[in-house]
């Protein structure tokens, strides 16, 4: 701008970018020009001439105005990206520039003509959300280097990304499962607000429907011996997955305890145990002196538990004990086949069988017997396991003297040995430990 010349009709304005070398003119009537089109971060030089005569017949010489230089234009953000893309939301982000006051961000579902723009976003990091899953979106980000917006950047090359759609539950399968109940399982799928769950009887029509928050589920009233297949899906708020599906059976009635095993006996107690079996109500436990009659008091015990501790036993004798699962409904198992045990007698007996040792034991591999018969007599030498299966045997006839043996049990499995030693009269037990 300059100062208004009342003789003035026009006036006429010079200005340029190379110091003088090339003008750039406009007429005017007014004392002042807003010029537009000037490149960012140049200097300009001007000047401006006044005509008193509208066919340019008095003109004033040209008076130089003060130079100016024009502001850097704001940079464009550089590598927009968008991460941490869920089913309705997206983090974007872009590089801070330099000397930038703030951000305007644009982003639009790709395809549609019409842009949602934010304003003012004063760091280079934004949230969106409230996005459709599975939908591709596209964004573009600005940077402004004043508080007004007037100094702004081009917008960014345009960025898409995808939200994640609802998937489905991956590794479903069933377990504990008993005759009249079975756990649906299944992995989590991101983003699921709950699951729905369907089963039904192979064959039935009708579903069963259920919803679970979780990572199982257990159903119950189921029939006995029946195939039933089942189905689950996502819910992620605003959308469904698909359905998978999977099946299995229910036991056809309650299943025997497994790896009946006795440890830790000694002359006066043991303990009894075996694999648990899913979906029991209970086990009930039958324990006697071998032979004896089939109840009385202390025989029977009922437990949740998986072992029993046997106490006040009597020392070197045979005992007998078998298991029965009880299953909800009350239908059970049918016992085990009878299993049996010794309790061990180490008391020394003199002038018959003496200096009775066993080494290494607790062993790995090989273990050492000895003893020594203080009398011509039939001596019988085994290696028994829990159950009473012979795994090493040795007849002496009209033996006396010392007896040493090296028995490999290594290839067996690990757990309680007994060796017996039996002559006329007597039986001599030592507990082995195989590890």
């Amino acid at each position: 701008s300059w100062n208004n010349y009342y003789l003035a009709e026009l006036y006429t304005l010079q200005y340029s970018s190379d110091g003088g070398q090339n003008w750039t003119e406009l007429v005017t009537s007014n004392s002042y020009v807003q010029l537009s089109g000037l490149s960012d971060n140049t200097t300009y030089v001007w000047q401006v001439m006044a005509s008193c005569q509208a066919d340019d017949s008095n003109n004033s010489s040209f008076v130089a105005g003060e130079s100016f230089t024009t502001i850097a234009q704001c940079a464009t953000p550089a590598n927009p990206a968008a991460t941490n893309i869920l089913i309705d939301r997206a983090t974007l982000v872009w590089d801070v520039v330099p000397g930038a006051n703030h951000y305007n961000l644009r982003f639009r579902e790709s395809g549609s003509d019409d842009w949602l723009t934010l304003t003012y976003l004063p760091s280079n990091v934004r949230t969106i959300y409230n996005l459709d899953s599975d939908v591709t979106y596209e964004f573009e980000v600005q940077s402004s280097c004043d508080g007004n917006n007037s100094n702004l950047s081009a917008w960014t090359s345009t960025v898409t990304f995808t939200t994640v759609g609802c998937a489905a539950p991956t590794d479903i399968y069933a377990n504990q499962i008993a005759t009249d109940r079975a756990t649906l399982n299944w992995t989590p799928s991101a983003g699921a607000s709950f699951y729905n769950i369907r089963f039904r009887a192979v064959g039935d029509s009708e579903w069963i429907n259920l919803t679970s928050g979780g990572s199982s589920r257990t159903i119950y009233g189921l029939t006995i011996d029946t195939d039933y297949e089942w189905e689950i899906s996502a819910n992620c708020v605003s959308t469904e997955s698909n359905w998978v599906s999977s099946t299995f059976s229910t036991t056809a009635g309650c299943v025997q305890v497994s790896n009946m095993n006795v440890s830790d006996i000694t002359e006066n107690s043991s303990v009894i145990s075996w694999d648990p079996v899913p979906g029991v109500s209970y086990y009930r436990v039958r324990h006697q002196v071998k032979f004896g009659p089939w109840g009385g008091a202390g025989v029977f015990t009922n437990t949740i538990e998986t072992s029993i501790a046997k106490t006040g036993l009597e020392a070197d004798t045979e005992y007998e004990w078998q298991v029965l699962t009880v299953c909800p409904g009350g239908e059970n198992s049918g016992f085990t086949p009878k299993y049996y045990y010794s309790t061990l007698n180490n008391a020394r007996i003199e002038g018959v069988i003496v200096d009775m040792n066993v080494y290494p034991n607790p062993t790995t591999n090989e273990v050492n017997l000895h003893f020594v018969s203080e009398e011509l007599q039939d001596v019988t030498i085994k290696v028994v396991d829990a159950f009473g299966k012979q795994v090493f045997v040795d007849d002496r006839t009209n033996f006396v003297g010392e007896y040493t043996k090296a028995v490999a049990l290594g290839e067996y499995a690990k757990g309680v040995y007994f060796l017996q030693i039996t002559t006329k009269d007597n039986m001599f037990y030592e507990q082995i430990i195989v590890k």
